[in-house]
């Protein structure tokens, strides 16, 4: 069901946007840290799911970009993503490091999840990243004056 009713839902309301948000969904994490998530919604009256269905619906990977971009958001953001973890993937081949392989871990974990959500758009998960990612870097460093 996520899988279909995601294409479903993004094939059915793509053409009820009037108008874009411009990244306002994109960095949602970043205006929710900040507190003026709210504020900007209502000022600007950005509704993501204004309409979704309950139940098993849910909106695709894509549709924060979309509703921010458009068919430019589209083709360059899922494109820049890919390009970034493809880096990571590859620098964690010529350079192991255990900073590298949890940035990749992480990007796995991104890459698994997208059939039903986008966790970087959202401050629950970007949060998470962030802590896991800073952890690593604090206890590399750590071990490293250790010696």
């Amino acid at each position: 069901m996520y899988l279909v009713m995601s294409i479903e839902n993004f094939v059915k309301y793509y053409s009820h946007i009037a108008n874009h948000s411009f990244g306002f969904f994109t960095f949602d994490f970043l205006s929710a840290i900040t507190g003026l998530k709210h504020w900007i919604e209502e000022y600007c009256n950005f509704d993501k799911f204004r309409l979704h269905i309950g139940g098993y619906n849910t909106y695709p990977f894509y549709w924060a970009y979309y509703y921010d971009f458009g068919i430019a958001g589209l083709a360059l953001i899922p494109f820049i993503i890919g390009y970034i973890i493809s880096e990571i993937y590859y620098y964690l081949h010529r350079n192991p490091d255990i900073v590298i392989l949890t940035l990749f871990s992480l990007a796995f974990a991104v890459i698994t999840i997208s059939y039903s959500s986008d966790p970087l758009t959202r401050l629950d998960m970007m949060f998470n990243f962030s802590i896991i990612v800073f952890a690593q870097f604090y206890f590399r460093n750590k071990s490293a004056t250790d010696n």
